[in-house]
């Protein structure tokens, strides 16, 4: 098939076209022997005492204290109770208490005691 010679000669004045306007464009840049910059963005000024930059809510180290009621016979503990429970605070608690069963004395050891454990506040929780 072939290309009528109207469109080969619209097609070579386009190109043509296009190419002049680029040339003619570029030479306008480099051709005025002059250098140009191109902006850059302005920097922040800088602070003269740097304040040190706040620790993220997971590095920070957040503890909540639950006291518990232990019963300790023959230096084995053999009952523990929440204190004072605070609603909203069960997670906390079952921690504490989880913990205190763990603890030992010394064999003969037998009385009550309150002990209060700090529970890690992981996740960004609220306290109760």
């Amino acid at each position: 098939m072939r290309t009528p010679s109207c469109v080969r000669r619209v097609a070579g004045v386009a190109a043509f076209t296009i190419m002049t306007v680029c040339g003619a464009f570029a030479l306008c840049l480099l051709g005025t022997g002059q250098a140009f910059a191109i902006p850059s963005p302005e920097l922040p000024a800088i602070a003269e005492n740097p304040q040190p930059a706040p620790e993220p809510a997971a590095a920070r180290k957040e503890f909540v204290e639950i006291s518990v009621l232990l019963t300790i016979e023959d230096g084995r503990v053999a009952g523990a109770q929440i204190g004072n429970r605070q609603p909203g605070a069960e997670a906390f608690e079952a921690t504490a208490l989880h913990i205190a069963r763990q603890r030992r004395y010394p064999p003969g050891t037998s009385r009550t005691e309150t002990l209060v454990v700090r529970v890690a506040n992981q996740f960004g929780r609220k306290e109760p």
